[in-house]
C-alpha cells in the first residue's frame, strides 16, 4: 500500500487549505468531507471538478487504510473487514447486524499485550498502537459497504483501547465532530481496566459508554484469566468504575465470558452481586467462543443457568448474541493482526 497522506486524516482547516492552493472555493472542503462518510475514494466525488479530482488523486488517497478483503456470514449477516496498512500490516473490524441496527467492531491497536487468556487479539503480543485516521478510516470504508447506516460503534476489536489513550480518543473527537455526526451515547469504549485510562476519561469528559471486561469476581480467578488484574485489582477497578459512572450519568456495563466449571458457580453469582451494588451497572453475559487459548466453547446451557442465578440475585444483566463465530469474527476471536509478506 502507497504511504501517502489521506485527506481523513486532514483537520478542517487543511482541507481549506488544499482548496485555496487549488483555486476552489471554500465549499469544496464540506463537499470532500461528506464523501469521506459515504467511504468514497477522490475519483468518485462526483461534484468536484474532475481537474481537482486529478490533482487531489496524484498527492492524497482518500483513507489510511485499505480494504484487503471481506468474509462474510451469510446466516447472521456479520461481516468482517480486513484492512491494509501503510506498513503491508492487515487488520480487522467487524459488521454486527442487531434488531435495532448494526455495529461496528472498530480495531485500536494492531495485537494487543494484555495477554488475557481467552482472547485472539493477544496472542502475538503487541505490534503497534494505531492511528486515530486509521480507526476512522475503518468506520467509514466499513459504512461504504453497508446497506443501511452503521447506528454503533464498539471498540471492541483488537487492541486496548485505553492502552492507546491519546489515539483512542482523537478517534471518538473526530467521529463525533459535525463532519461524521456520531453521538457519544452511541460509541462504547471497551477496557480490560486500564484504572489510569478511566481516570482520564472522567477527567477529559469523554463520556461514551464504558464496557469493562469483568469475567471473573473473584481477584485469583481474574489474575489467572487477565493479568492487568496484578496491576490494578478488582476494588482499585471498581472504585473507577463507580466514579465514572456518577460524572457520566451513564451506566457501566461488566462483560463477562462464562467458562463451564471456572466462573459459572452460585459462589461467583453471590460475589458478583457483592461487587457491583455499588456501580450502577449492567452484567453482559457472553458464551466464550471456540479460539486457540485455554478455553473451548461451552457445551449446552452453561450460559442459560448462570443467568438463572443472576435473576435468583437480581442482578440486571443481558445475554450476548454469538454472531460471527463463523468466521472467526466473535467476541475473543479477532486475531489482532496478520504481516503481509
Amino acid at each position: 500500500m502507497e504511504n501517502r497522506t489521506s485527506l481523513v486524516s486532514l483537520d478542517r482547516d487543511e482541507l481549506l487549505k488544499i482548496m485555496k492552493d487549488h483555486a476552489q472555493p471554500a465549499y469544496r472542503a464540506n463537499q470532500a468531507v461528506l464523501w469521506l462518510a459515504k467511504g468514497a475514494q477522490i475519483d468518485e466525488m462526483e461534484n468536484l471538478p474532475l481537474a481537482l479530482r486529478d490533482a487531489l488523486s496524484s498527492k492524497f488517497r482518500s483513507f489510511s487504510l485499505d480494504i484487503d478483503s471481506i468474509i462474510g456470514d451469510s446466516k447472521t449477516g456479520a461481516k468482517k473487514y480486513l484492512y491494509l496498512c501503510y506498513d503491508d500490516i492487515i487488520i480487522e473490524s467487524v459488521n454486527l447486524k442487531y434488531q435495532y441496527g448494526s455495529a461496528l467492531c472498530v480495531s485500536t491497536q494492531a495485537g494487543c499485550r494484555m495477554r488475557c487468556v481467552f482472547c485472539e487479539s493477544a496472542r502475538n503480543g503487541l505490534l503497534r498502537n494505531l492511528t486515530w485516521d486509521e480507526m476512522l478510516s475503518q468506520a467509514l470504508l466499513a459504512q461504504r459497504g453497508s446497506e443501511e447506516r452503521i447506528k454503533n460503534i464498539v471498540l471492541m476489536g483488537s487492541g486496548e483501547p485505553l492502552d492507546n489513550y491519546s489515539q483512542t480518543k482523537k478517534f471518538i473527537d473526530k467521529l463525533t465532530s459535525d463532519d461524521y455526526g456520531y453521538s457519544k451515547r452511541r460509541i462504547t469504549l471497551s477496557t480490560c481496566g486500564i484504572v489510569p485510562g478511566i481516570e482520564q476519561m472522567a477527567k477529559d469528559k469523554l463520556f461514551v459508554n464504558l464496557a469493562i471486561s469483568l469475567h471473573a469476581p473473584f481477584h485469583s480467578m481474574r489474575e489467572r484469566l487477565m493479568p492487568v488484574e496484578k496491576a490494578y485489582p478488582l476494588p482499585m477497578l471498581l472504585s473507577a468504575a463507580e466514579s465514572f459512572a456518577k460524572a457520566s450519568g451513564r451506566r457501566i456495563t461488566f462483560e463477562y465470558s462464562v467458562i463451564e466449571g471456572l466462573n459459572d458457580t452460585i459462589a461467583c453469582a453471590k460475589e458478583l452481586k457483592q461487587i457491583t451494588s455499588a456501580v450502577s451497572c449492567l452484567v453482559n453475559l457472553i458464551d466464550i467462543n471456540e479460539s486457540t487459548g485455554s478455553f473451548r466453547r461451552n457445551s449446552g446451557q452453561a450460559v442459560a443457568s448462570f443467568s438463572r442465578k443472576l435473576e435468583n440475585l437480581s442482578i440486571p444483566h443481558t445475554v450476548r448474541r454469538n454472531l460471527g463465530s463463523s468466521i472467526n469474527a466473535a467476541c475473543g476471536q479477532l486475531s489482532g493482526f496478520s504481516q503481509r509478506s
